[in-house]
């Protein structure tokens, strides 16, 4: 009796701990999709303020200017689900209405009423066959949008939408789409328009929830304000919303987003595995099967909790790489701005080679979120990522580059010094081996030597000699330096007949 007494009371128990840790790690997973979707929009967010300081930063922003600026942004592989950024000008006098058609295509003009249109949209990149089709449209002519962008210019605050069908949608399925504002004001206050993005909401959320990152198990509904309003994701015909029951787990989140809430439901179903335990305590009866199954019990939740542990610590890890890389990127793009605005030549190329040595960075934490590793990055295929950018400006000015690499892993910190000596090798070489418009060829190679790494930078040019005074301002070879010191490697300048060979040796190891 005693014996089944336990039994039963240690079964019970079973039952009552393995629901509660379902529902708490069910909290859990719920709280993580809120915490992603509000990351990714405030990320989405920061390029909107991105753009209010381009145009704050210059005058008169031109078509090319912010065709640039916004491809320097690579929106479609960085950030899917935005359908671009756009600028939509306020109509508020006759020389504004005058200027309108001097940015338009000429087979582009206002509608839906170009007499009677109050802001129309100027400015839109990417372009291709969805964006085009929205240039000229007045969304001030439409009433919810209209709502948003007044909420926007009162407050001076990011203003979203409710769900609306955007004007790229030209398919015959149509997704719902939403709409994101920031007010423009120039340097003497007067409002020039709005900074936008448009999203499309299946793309948007399917980033977030479809793929490697997806949360298994789980099914998600957004709506769009209330549990009865239109749903946003996934697509296809409206769902009804999420019962509570026995057999399910399920709770909703409101999430508070540009003056608009959306309805988040999340469910899942109750797992059959915290009911093993009991039944087997039940069928064997006895207190050493239960001592056994309660020491599996134990064994199974600290197995559990350190998976989650190394799956979160994972997850983590590849946030923080993703956000320093897109910083990174956003201050390339700054850098890139301020240096087409210099006039001195000098302070140009400066900015330029800081741009470079920017990107070589964010380029190590863009392979650490986007590898499948996060405790080390690949030489070779961040060498050949690295070297793309640059071969295409060499190959504009007559300079062609070539790479070989070989397979080797590094810790974060010495591919961080190895792709910083590399722009600067690479970049000395383009300048002071060949006459300024003779062509010439630039050779990088990787190489693995027994228990190092050699990585050579080659030219045919005039010639180098480490003992003459540098041609520029020497800066580029004390960064070298720095870098290979900080590697504990070893700098080779050899001449060659023609050019000059140079070489990093570096322990391949720690």
């Amino acid at each position: 009796m005693l014996g089944i007494g336990l039994t039963l009371a240690l079964a019970a128990w079973a039952e009552h701990s393995g629901s509660i840790r379902q529902h708490e790690r069910f909290e859990r997973q719920a709280d993580v999709i809120l915490a992603a979707v509000e990351s990714r929009l405030d990320t989405h967010v920061a390029l909107l303020r991105a753009t209010v300081g381009l145009f704050s930063a210059s005058e008169d922003v031109t078509p090319e200017e912010f065709r640039d600026f916004v491809g320097s942004l690579t929106l479609a592989e960085r950030y899917p689900g935005v359908q671009g950024i756009g600028y939509s000008a306020w109509l508020d006098g006759p020389d504004v209405r005058a200027q309108v058609q001097r940015f338009l295509p000429a087979d582009v003009h206002p509608w839906p009423k170009a007499e009677d249109a109050e802001s129309v949209i100027l400015l839109l990149e990417p372009q291709g066959r969805r964006n085009h089709a929205a240039l000229g449209f007045d969304m001030y002519s439409e009433p919810v949008r209209r709502e948003a962008m007044q909420r926007a210019r009162a407050q001076r605050v990011p203003a979203a939408t409710s769900a609306v069908t955007l004007v790229q949608e030209l398919d015959a399925v149509r997704q719902p789409g939403f709409l994101v504002y920031l007010p423009l004001f120039d340097a003497s206050g007067a409002f020039r328009g709005w900074i936008y993005a448009p999203f499309r909401a299946q793309d948007f959320f399917d980033n977030i929830f479809v793929g490697p990152g997806a949360l298994e198990g789980l099914e998600v509904i957004i709506r769009d304000g209330r549990a009865d309003g239109a749903v946003l994701w996934p697509g296809g015909t409206a769902q009804r919303p999420v019962q509570a029951s026995g057999q399910r787990l399920s709770t909703v989140q409101e999430l508070p987003f540009g003056g608009q809430s959306w309805h988040m439901e999340i469910s899942a179903p109750m797992g059959l595995g915290h009911r093993l335990v009991p039944f087997g305590i039940l069928a064997a009866g006895l207190f050493l099967t239960t001592l056994l199954s309660l020491a599996w019990h134990w064994q199974e939740r600290l197995l559990l909790a350190a998976q989650q542990a190394r799956m979160r610590s994972d997850l983590l890890l590849k946030e923080v790489n993703h956000r320093a890389a897109n910083s990174l990127q956003l201050v390339a793009s700054f850098v890139y701005l301020q240096a087409h605005a210099m006039t001195d030549q000098k302070a140009r190329a400066a900015l330029v080679e800081t741009r470079a040595r920017i990107l070589a960075v964010a380029r190590v934490h863009q392979r650490l979120y986007s590898d499948d590793s996060v405790e080390g990055v690949e030489l070779k295929a961040y060498i050949e990522t690295l070297t793309e950018g640059l071969g295409d400006v060499f190959e504009a000015g007559g300079r062609s580059l070539s790479v070989e690499a070989t397979e080797a892993r590094v810790d974060t910190d010495r591919a961080i010094s190895v792709g910083v000596a590399l722009v600067e090798l690479v970049s000395n070489a383009a300048k002071y081996a060949y006459s300024e418009d003779a062509p010439g060829a630039i050779r990088v190679r990787l190489l693995r030597e027994q228990q190092c790494l050699r990585l050579e930078v080659e030219d045919d040019g005039v010639g180098f000699d480490p003992a003459t005074e540098a041609k520029g301002s020497g800066l580029g070879m004390k960064i070298v330096h720095a870098m290979v010191e900080k590697l504990d490697g070893e700098l080779v300048i050899k001449p060659r007949s023609p050019g000059t060979q140079v070489s990093v040796i570096f322990p391949a190891t720690v």
